[in-house]
């Protein structure tokens, strides 16, 4: 993985967090909390775990 690999991922993991956070902020609904808060941390764990990935050939 590239830098410009790393710097595009972070940009759209903020851009994700950014964007539901402000969901959360309008419609505060337990559920949907819940909801965001389970797909925040499966894409804070993708991008932590890509690096330690290997590349299958």
């Amino acid at each position: 993985m590239t830098g410009l690999d790393w710097v595009l991922s972070a940009i759209g993991l903020l851009a994700f967090i950014a964007f539901t956070g402000t969901v959360a902020s309008f419609v505060p609904e337990p559920d949907l909390l819940a909801v965001i808060a389970i797909a925040v941390a499966m894409a804070v764990y993708d991008f932590w775990i890509r690096p330690l990935r290997r590349k299958r050939k």
